[in-house]
């Protein structure tokens, strides 16, 4: 692929992507139809650069997770009260992001990667404690996710009206062990 055409297909790749998030800002559900039709591109060109509309909404949650580790990097390592009140932040700068997130992914925790990370750190926490059953160890991480992920989502739905240190303060009394 010569420069200039690398160029045109970076940029047409951006543009789906700030599409989708003009969608999201706009608090609507987005489509591949939707975004081809506003953006002027054929649907095969979209299907050029994404699989589908999970595999967009996957590079925009990278995104949004780049954007909040910029704000508070390594929070994940030390799941303390402040990574709460970050987090929260986050959530309430990309609400509308998570509303189209909670909509699509019912049972999710908001940022895989995220959880991931977390859960590699929970592990050794678990351990230190005195916790070292491996099915109990699972259960506490369910217990975690199902936690976080339904004050956020519960928040998000309405439309993040909580202070955001009350619902990092709910979520760190609940999730703390």
């Amino acid at each position: 692929m010569n420069k200039k055409k690398n160029k045109q297909y970076e940029q047409t790749h951006q543009k789906i992507l700030d599409e989708l998030f003009h969608e999201i800002e706009n608090d609507t559900i987005p489509s591949i139809s939707k975004i081809c039709k506003n953006i002027q591109i054929n649907r095969s060109t979209f299907y050029e650069h994404y699989e589908s509309l999970e595999d967009l909404f996957n590079e925009a949650q990278d995104h949004v997770y780049q954007d909040f580790l910029k704000d508070f990097p390594l929070a994940i390592v030390n799941a303390n009260y402040n990574f709460y009140v970050s987090f929260a932040k986050n959530v309430k700068k990309n609400k509308n992001f998570y509303k189209i997130f909670f909509y699509i992914n019912d049972r999710v925790f908001p940022i895989q990667k995220g959880y991931n990370e977390l859960k590699t750190n929970l592990i050794p926490y678990f351990h230190q404690k005195g916790i070292t059953d491996e099915i109990l160890i699972r259960y506490r991480i369910i217990a975690y996710e199902a936690s976080f992920t339904n004050v956020f989502k519960a928040w998000v739905q309405e439309d993040c009206q909580s202070d955001e240190k009350e619902i990092a303060k709910i979520v760190y009394e609940c999730c703390k062990y």
